[in-house]
């Protein structure tokens, strides 16, 4: 399960929150986080990131 801040995208495992690393994806914005046919979407002011269930990619 994710979450999604301002701040960034967060796994959640146990209860607990934890920063998902992206890498060199270098994402500086989340907002809305929804799922459509087996990938979540993380879609902020300046960027859209999609998950496929093992990494995330940058849309824009």
């Amino acid at each position: 399960m994710f979450a999604a801040s301002r701040r960034g995208l967060y796994s959640i495992e146990d209860g607990r929150l934890s920063l998902v690393e992206l890498g060199a994806i270098g994402a500086a914005s989340f907002g809305v986080s929804t799922a459509n046919k087996g990938h979540l979407w993380s879609i902020g002011e300046k960027d859209v990131l999609s998950y496929d269930g093992a990494s995330w990619s940058a849309i824009a």
